[in-house]
């Protein structure tokens, strides 16, 4: 199985198989193994799970935790090579569910690369 890599400004803040896989929406998803470099954005994904900790959820502070996660500009990595994504999500659960509680789930752009990259043919 490949091992992917979130990337932050050149440091790996986390890796995930992400082996829960979605054709049709062009998504992928799996548990996710925070570094000590997640330190540094943490307090941005911590603050999706504060939003949707509402019922209904904060709408204001889910827009501004979108803008701000589109703001760091992640990057997913496989070996050395980028995969091109739409989103790249961290659920971050864990201050309220301990440190297992992390979730990697990413958008693809297209069907081309999904398939590039995560074919099972």
């Amino acid at each position: 199985m490949k091992r992917f890599s979130v990337v932050y400004n050149t440091t790996v803040i986390g890796t995930s198989d992400l082996e829960g896989r979605d054709p049709g929406m062009g998504a992928v998803n799996g548990p996710f193994v925070p570094t000590p470099a997640y330190e540094s954005v943490r307090e941005v994904f911590e603050a999706f799970a504060k939003a949707v900790a509402t019922n209904p959820p904060d709408a204001k502070l889910l827009q501004s935790y979108f803008a701000r996660r589109d703001s760091l500009g992640l990057e997913l990595r496989c070996d050395s090579a980028v995969v091109p994504t739409r989103t790249i999500h961290i659920a971050d659960f864990s201050r309220d569910a301990g440190d297992d509680a992390y979730e990697l789930e990413v958008t693809m752009r297209n069907g081309e690369e999904y398939e590039r990259f995560f074919s099972t043919r």
